[in-house]
């Protein structure tokens, strides 16, 4: 996991500009092998495989998942009072089709410390108090690797001396990334 970040401020007498820029690298990779044996001589033998008459190599997968993403945000405040935050970032996940690997997700949102104001300095009822909204969209790439591609199962009936496969899942050129949309105001 790499994550190289950019952190800018700039603040002068009523304004505020602060820049974030970071991004994310991941890599990982994972080997399943499940073999059985069959005939052992006794039961003492049981641990030891290549003590068995017969070996089957019941399952050998290789996955690899590599993920990438560049990402930034820009607040802006004025008098303290009014905010403003944009955020951006664009997303690639080896877990889709090579035309739908890559999304941009983007988000917006703004705020009022309306207890700044002048009318309401040292008020009484209240110390605080802010309005707000947002307005963004996420993505996510939670998803079993290859779910994109069409795979087949290695079947338990043979032909002959050959194994036969069938197909388990028909290729998906649309499957991407799962993407939610929120509104906010508080």
């Amino acid at each position: 996991l790499l994550e190289p970040q950019i952190n800018y401020k700039y603040s002068c007498k009523d304004h505020e500009i602060n820049i974030f820029i970071g991004g994310t690298y991941q890599q990982m990779q994972s080997t399943i092998l499940n073999v059985s044996g069959r005939g052992f001589e006794s039961n003492a033998l049981i641990t030891n495989l290549t003590a068995a008459s017969t070996v089957s190599v019941i399952q050998d997968v290789l996955t690899e998942y590599k993920y990438a993403a560049l990402f930034g945000r820009i607040n802006y405040q004025y008098k303290n009072r009014y905010i403003l935050n944009l955020t951006g970032r664009r997303d690639g996940s080896s877990r889709f089709g090579q035309d739908k690997q890559f999304a941009n997700f983007e988000a917006i949102g703004a705020a009022w410390l309306f207890s700044e104001e002048k009318f309401l300095a040292g008020s009484p009822w209240l110390s605080f108090g802010k309005l707000r909204a947002s307005y963004g969209l996420t993505g996510s790439d939670l998803i079993g690797d290859y779910q994109y591609l069409d795979t087949y199962t290695v079947s338990s009936t043979k032909y002959g001396s050959s194994t036969g496969l069938y197909p388990s899942r028909l290729p998906n050129p649309y499957f991407s990334w799962e993407k939610t949309t929120k509104f906010e105001v508080a």
